[in-house]
């Protein structure tokens, strides 16, 4: 008895790891205001572009991300490699007043990379490939003290210096720490 119910639960908790990572094969980007962004826009794991002006990032971490993380962690990116996002959410930030390019590319057309550990980070894996000419592609431009909201697995790539907050749960935690072990 005690067999069936540990295998009921590992199915369960497969089942369920199949549904948290599954990703969308199709490319939309959402917009919303921080008026309208709620949990049911974010659980669509589409890229979500905040267009009010957000001076402190941690106003919109601390309110609208309140219970949807346990972890939280700051960078700084400069690197033209391609990037996948291991997070929940990967927050971009421009905190300048400058426009920011950010490339994003489809979850799906992860398995044209080959990813590595990033040395000293469990936020994302690290691609060698710089070249995003044959891959379709999004060039986003980020507006001063814009937000955009990358989810789970997606792919990026900065050209610029980028502010960034990866916000993970504890499914998250843990395939980061598989990825950064295993692979």
């Amino acid at each position: 008895m005690r067999l069936l119910i540990f295998i009921l639960i590992i199915l369960i908790l497969i089942i369920y790891i199949r549904y948290y990572t599954k990703i969308n094969i199709d490319t939309k980007i959402l917009q919303a205001n921080l008026y309208n962004l709620n949990y049911n826009i974010l659980q669509e794991k589409y890229p979500i572009v905040i267009n009010d002006k957000i001076v402190n990032i941690n106003d919109i971490i601390n309110k609208t991300f309140k219970h949807l993380y346990t972890k939280k962690f700051q960078n700084t990116i400069f690197n033209e490699n391609i990037k996948q996002n291991l997070a929940k959410y990967c927050l971009f930030h421009n905190n300048t007043d400058n426009d920011i390019e950010i490339f994003i590319i489809n979850p799906i057309n992860s398995k044209l990379f080959s990813f590595k550990n990033s040395p000293n980070n469990n936020n994302f894996l690290t691609s060698t490939e710089t070249n995003i000419d044959n891959i379709f592609s999004i060039k986003m431009i980020l507006k001063p003290y814009n937000v955009l909201i990358l989810p789970y697995g997606w792919l990026f790539k900065c050209n610029t210096i980028c502010s960034n907050f990866f916000l993970f749960d504890i499914l998250n935690l843990l395939i980061a720490n598989y990825y950064n072990r295993f692979k």
